[in-house]
């Protein structure tokens, strides 16, 4: 993958040049077409770390990539709550998620049926997930 440096120096842009009012590169003017967001998406994950979300998932029988869409789910809510079809939308379209990950992404119907197994274990998972809080 080539970065935007290199790409500017293939052009003939010399960017180790002193800047003038040519080169002066104006923020608000700026755009990306596929920006991603971050920074929520990584305090959401760092807190299900912190409350051992996948290692309790793991022992109730998830495989990895369960565990890796239920985490896309519960990231998705805390960041911009919404359906299932909200969160997949929004995992597609505007986050960082998957790459942060490092997973492939799923399915809305994987989607639908990580929630009915996380459903139907919730009352375990809130009662451990609450219990490592309170260490």
């Amino acid at each position: 993958m080539i970065n935007t440096a290199d790409q500017l120096e293939a052009s003939g842009y010399d960017v180790h040049a002193k800047p003038n009012q040519l080169h002066r590169i104006i923020p608000d003017q700026m755009s990306h077409p596929d920006s991603r967001t971050v920074g929520g998406e990584r305090v959401g994950l760092k807190a299900l770390q912190l409350m051992g979300l996948a290692e309790l998932l793991l022992e109730l029988g998830l495989s990895q990539q369960q565990i890796n869409t239920a985490r896309l789910l519960v990231i998705g809510r805390m960041h911009s709550q919404g359906s299932e079809r909200y969160t997949h939308q929004w995992m597609c379209e505007e986050s960082s998620i998957v790459e942060l990950l490092g997973c492939n992404q799923p399915s809305l119907s994987s989607f639908y049926r990580c929630t009915d197994r996380l459903h139907a274990r919730h009352t375990i998972i809130s009662k451990r997930l609450l219990s490592n809080t309170n260490s």
